[in-house]
């Protein structure tokens, strides 16, 4: 093989890779890019606590700036953050700030606990529970949380 097609073949090698990675990232966009401040917020939905009704951020939230944090009973960070999120809400809450908490990877908790904390804490937002419908994905994953509290705005 000549020196002229070795180049060639390189670059058709190089090409390949780059197209490769180039649609994978763009194929798996969602997987890879997490949510930031100012984009658009993936749907989700979550229930109500005793009733179990299903609101989702589409049907509920869309078009407010809407603060969602996802927490757990059983996390102590989640306990020190709350008290900041409500002096957050009662000021920017009539402003227009809506904010949501869903108590997420909690299945040992009953509505009881999860309404026991948020009168602990005195929360005036919404608390809702996520209880995925089969075939539905949770909160976290829809939203590619990695641990908690973690919030997004």
């Amino acid at each position: 093989m000549t020196r002229r097609g070795q180049w060639l073949l390189l670059g058709a090698i190089l090409l390949l890779i780059g197209g490769v990675v180039a649609l994978t990232t763009y194929g798996l966009r969602d997987e890879i890019f997490v949510v930031d401040a100012g984009s658009k917020a993936p749907n989700f939905e979550a229930v109500t606590l005793f009733d179990h009704q299903v609101k989702s951020f589409a049907d509920d939230y869309k078009g407010h700036v809407t603060l969602v944090n996802i927490w757990a009973t059983w996390c102590a960070p989640c306990r020190a953050e709350m008290p900041s999120l409500e002096r957050l809400y009662r000021e920017f809450g009539p402003k227009g700030l809506r904010m949501v908490a869903i108590n997420a990877a909690d299945p040992d908790a009953s509505d009881s606990t999860v309404l026991e904390f948020a009168k602990t804490y005195r929360l005036s937002f919404d608390v809702l529970r996520d209880m995925p419908a089969a075939g539905q994905d949770s909160i976290m994953r829809i939203y590619k949380t990695t641990g908690f509290p973690e919030s997004a705005p």
